[in-house]
């Protein structure tokens, strides 16, 4: 079986938050992509590993860091 893969955009609509939540997720070392010209691209073993990581505490802690920014 091949490995699929995704763009920031396209896992961003999957989990339904913002781009710019993945973004940093894979900034800070929580999303292991790599970059293809200028477009980060995720594998499907990656996403499959952080099925058993708690992502939604980690979008909650975003979603606290911006409700403090406001």
């Amino acid at each position: 079986m091949s490995e699929e893969y995704l763009t920031i955009d396209g896992l961003a609509e999957i989990l339904k938050v913002h781009p710019n939540t993945i973004r940093r997720a894979i900034k800070s070392g929580r999303i292991a992509a790599f970059k293809v010209g200028k477009i980060y691209r995720i594998s499907s073993s990656e996403i499959s590993r952080m099925a058993e990581f708690d992502l939604e505490a980690y979008i909650e802690e975003e979603v606290k860091k911006r409700l403090e920014e406001k």
